[in-house]
């Protein structure tokens, strides 16, 4: 049975960090966000990630 979604917000700090004071998992999500924002995935990138997610359903 899927549970009801919950809505909830976080205030996003403008404190600009470098990237060594990053934690994995943001340079992780940045990584991949950056992918996703290319025009072109000469290099498969895009439809490598995506089958890395959805393998894992």
């Amino acid at each position: 049975m899927d549970s009801p979604s919950k809505l909830f917000s976080k205030t996003v700090g403008t404190d600009i960090k470098k990237a060594g004071e990053t934690t994995d998992r943001y340079r992780f999500s940045a990584a991949v966000a950056a992918s996703g924002a290319r025009g072109s995935d000469p290099d498969g990138y895009r439809a490598e990630f995506i089958r890395l997610v959805q393998s894992t359903r």
